[in-house]
């Protein structure tokens, strides 16, 4: 894929963002924190109430428990892991490193992670031990295949090995999305004719999907380019997607190439080879939340505005369904935002935020947090119901559902809030992420789903 404008990917931006310390770290010294990091930062097992300290982060050993899983979490550039099964907390990073997008693999056996002086990816067990580096994998962040395999920038596909051995198995430069139940894996390729870009030049831009990654591959869309010196690429390139279970179809967001993607872009929904794509709403970013069914989620805007890269002006949650294919916007009073979607793992409740509007354009630190500030959290059962505020839930953003259902975690105010039940008052779990005083901010939009990952049991 040819490179567009930095603010093309509105998560590296924020990433970008957040990243604006001096880079100190030497390669060599990475090779050497499996080997010390064991021992380093470590809280000894128990069920109290860490202390924040100016070498670690608060942490609620007491609320976070064997049934609440294990929450891995960046706090102030530094990549810790609460384990609630051991009742444990420990640090991955060396305080000269900035740790970056935690995820856990599909399996729960792994956590692969980020550090920022060459943005490589690193894999440690799921309660942090063991942390070893990917083999030349800079430009991460990394993405778990449904196989538990490891994909990381630069197109490589890695096997970890039950002793943490990690092998390379695969290359696949064309992959760009799959679905969570790995029966269906979507690759965009391009061909041009003639001479290439830089100079003019007219070609295709091909969405492929195939039940495998080396499997025959099925055209599903297929859509023209152009490239001039004077006016930079013209075409709808897909800029983002995800691939939705049980054969529902693709949802994908483009770039127009000509305009700033930053004030957001269409996003479309194609169910089948040669289907005609529909569009679904206008955005930044992919946030899409998937039901259980057929049922998807967005923060929609209401078309290319310059406005919409504010976080704080024209957000407003989508909700869309298949059958039959519709979609409506939740009602608010007039002045309110809906933002942050996210449908429990069965499909039948989706949790939202709701807050104000603010005439205020210019993302100040003061701004941006007391904005987060106004933030509350809701909650609607099935489309057209009323929705129902959760108590206690100031400042809340980046809802996530437990697997069995029945917790909430979400951040406000700079920490990591647990929700044991929807009915239940908020416990603060784990803080700060971020320096104080110091959210980073691309136009308001903070990125605190990128701080933390949690992983759950059914």
């Amino acid at each position: 894929m040819i490179d567009t404008d930095p603010e093309a990917l509105i998560r590296d931006a924020r990433r970008r963002t957040r990243r604006r310390r001096t880079r100190v770290a030497a390669a060599g010294a990475a090779l050497i924190v499996g080997a010390v990091l064991a021992s380093v930062g470590r809280v000894p097992a128990g069920r109290g109430i860490v202390a924040e300290t100016s070498s670690r982060p608060f942490a609620n050993l007491r609320a976070f428990g064997a049934n609440d899983g294990i929450l891995a979490f960046v706090s102030r550039s530094q990549l810790w892991v609460l384990d609630g099964r051991a009742g444990s907390l420990r640090m991955l990073t060396w305080p000269w490193q900035l740790a970056a997008d935690p995820v856990f693999s599909p399996d729960g056996r792994w956590l692969t992670y980020t550090l920022d002086y060459n943005d490589e990816v690193f894999v440690a067990r799921a309660n942090g031990s063991d942390p070893r580096r990917v083999p030349d994998s800079a430009g991460g962040p990394a993405s778990w295949l449904p196989t538990d395999e490891l994909l990381t920038g630069g197109a490589v596909v890695w096997r970890i090995a039950s002793d943490g051995v990690i092998t390379r198995v695969a290359s696949s430069p064309d992959l760009m999305a799959w679905s969570p139940d790995g029966r269906r894996y979507a690759f965009v390729s391009e061909r041009w004719s003639g001479p290439l870009p830089p100079h003019p030049a007219r070609g295709i831009e091909q969405l492929s999907v195939a039940t495998s990654l080396d499997g025959p591959r099925t055209a599903w869309l297929t859509v023209p380019l152009s490239f001039s010196p004077s006016s930079g690429m013209n075409g709808e390139l897909i800029d983002n997607m995800l691939v939705l279970t049980r054969g529902h179809g693709i949802v994908f967001k483009t770039d127009p190439g000509l305009s700033d993607i930053a004030d957001g872009s269409g996003i479309y929904e194609i169910r089948a080879a040669g289907a005609k794509p529909r569009q679904i709403g206008f955005a930044l970013g992919l946030p899409v939340a998937h039901a259980a069914g057929d049922e998807l989620a967005i923060t929609n805007a209401p078309s290319h505005n310059v406005l919409n890269r504010v976080q704080w002006l024209t957000k407003s949650v989508r909700v869309c369904s298949s059958n039959p294919e519709r979609c409506t916007t939740l009602p608010t009073a007039p002045g309110v935002l809906t933002l942050d979607p996210a449908w429990s793992p069965n499909g039948r409740m989706l949790a939202f935020v709701e807050a104000p509007s603010s005439s205020q354009v210019e993302a100040t630190q003061q701004a941006v947090q007391h904005w987060y500030a106004t933030h509350s959290l809701w909650l609607i059962r099935r489309p057209g119901a009323t929705p129902t505020p959760v108590a206690g839930t100031s400042g809340a953003s980046a809802p996530e559902w437990s697997a069995n259902r029945r917790s909430i975690l979400y951040a406000a105010g700079d920490s990591l809030w647990l929700l044991p039940t929807v009915s239940s008052r908020p416990i603060r779990i784990a803080a700060p992420l971020f320096q104080p005083g110091a959210w980073p901010a691309f136009y308001g939009q903070v990125d605190w789903a990128g701080q933390f990952a949690w992983l759950t049991r059914p």
